[in-house]
C-alpha cells in the first residue's frame, strides 16, 4: 500500500488532484489517500504524530503557510515523507531541488505527467523494498526484510529480531504492519509481526518463528482465521 497525502488550499484542485491519483494507482497497487487543505494542516498532523503519509502532492502558492514552508518545516524535523511540488508556475524549481522534493509539476500539466511520475515513484519503491530503513543513533541503516524473524513493540522502540542480531529503533508496530504485509508480514499480538516465511507452526494462543514461542491474541487469531492462515 502507497500513502498519498494532498495538500491544496482549492478544493476544485485538489479535488482534481485526487482524482487524477486514483485512476492512476487503481490498477497499480493498493492505496490510502489524506487531503489537507492548507500547510499549517499537514504541519499539525506531523506535530500530533499523525501524518500517515508516504508521498505528499505539495501545493506552493498556498496563504499563510506555503508549499515551501511546508517543505522546509519536513526536511529541518527529517519527517520521513516524499515530495512532489505541484503548482501553477516554474518559478520555484530550484527550490524544489533544495528541499529534495522528488519532483515538481505544473498544474497545466497533471493529467499529462501525474500518472507517469506516480508510476515512476512506485517503480523505484519497489526496486528498494528488499530493505527496510531505519534510523539508529542519528544514521540511517538498511535491514534486509528477508532477514527478519519478527520485530516486536517495546514502549516507543521496535526491536527487530533478525539473523544474528536484534536491532532496536524508533517506529509504530502498526505504520511497520503497513509497510510489510506486501512482503508476507502478518501481526499474530499487539506487540508482534512475524515474518511468514520463517514460521514452524501455529495453534490458538501460540506461534512459533524461528523456533521462537511468541503468543498470538484473541483479536489477531480471528483476523488469521478469516484470512485463512489457520486451516
Amino acid at each position: 500500500m502507497i500513502r498519498i497525502g494532498i495538500c491544496e488550499d482549492d478544493s476544485k484542485q485538489r479535488q482534481n488532484i485526487r482524482e487524477h491519483v486514483e485512476r492512476a494507482l487503481f490498477k497499480r497497487t493498493e492505496y490510502m489517500i489524506s487531503e489537507y487543505s492548507s500547510g499549517k494542516q499537514v504541519v499539525d498532523a506531523i506535530e500530533k504524530d499523525d501524518f500517515p503519509v508516504d508521498l505528499l502532492l505539495l501545493d506552493i502558492n498556498m496563504n499563510e503557510v506555503d508549499g515551501l514552508i511546508t517543505a522546509d518545516y519536513i526536511r529541518k524535523h527529517e519527517t520521513d515523507v516524499d515530495i512532489i511540488f505541484v503548482t501553477v508556475s516554474g518559478e520555484h524549481v530550484y527550490e524544489g531541488y533544495l528541499y529534495k522534493a522528488y519532483n515538481y509539476l505544473l498544474k497545466n500539466d497533471i493529467e499529462r505527467r501525474l500518472e507517469v511520475e506516480l508510476n515512476r515513484y512506485l517503480d523505484e519503491i519497489e526496486r528498494v523494498s528488499v530493505c527496510m530503513e531505519v534510523t539508529i543513533n542519528g544514521t540511517k541503516v538498511k535491514i534486509p526484510i528477508s532477514k527478519i524473524y519478527y520485530l516486536e513493540s517495546n514502549a516507543r522502540k521496535v526491536i527487530a529480531h533478525v539473523n544474528g542480531e536484534d536491532i532496536e529503533f524508533y517506529s509504530k508496530l502498526d505504520d511497520l504492519e503497513t509497510m510489510l504485509s506486501a512482503a508476507g508480514f502478518f501481526r499474530v499480538h499487539q506487540s508482534y509481526l512475524v515474518n511468514g516465511q520463517y514460521v514452524n507452526s501455529m495453534s490458538r494462543d501460540k506461534i512459533v518463528v524461528n523456533n521462537e514461542f511468541l503468543p498470538i491474541s484473541r483479536k489477531y487469531y480471528e483476523r488469521m482465521k478469516s484470512e485463512g492462515k489457520f486451516s
